[in-house]
């Protein structure tokens, strides 16, 4: 226990259990992070989705900044699918 300790800052601010048992600290430890995972990966979705394309601007920088974002979320463990990038892409743009 004594390394995870060591090794985050601020262990009981971050609500890390460190009253019981090592496997119990580990195990809060997990469940903050897979919170903090989903927020992360949230926010990264829904930046993804908020972005629009305004007419007569670069297509391509804007296509290349929608295929970074799309890495962006798959990193953090997303699942979306090629397809699922190319609804987002008719959905971001304006209807002229």
């Amino acid at each position: 226990m004594e390394l995870l300790l060591f090794n985050t800052k601020d262990a009981i601010g971050q609500g890390i259990n460190i009253n019981g048992t090592a496997a119990e600290a580990w195990q809060s430890y997990i469940d903050i992070y897979k919170n903090a995972s989903a927020m992360a990966w949230q926010n990264t979705i829904q930046d993804l989705c908020n972005i629009l394309y305004i007419d007569h601007t670069n297509f391509n920088l804007f296509i290349t900044i929608l295929q970074k974002k799309f890495s962006n979320v798959n990193a953090l463990g997303g699942k979306l699918t090629n397809k699922d990038f190319k609804l987002i892409i008719l959905n971001v743009l304006p209807q002229s």
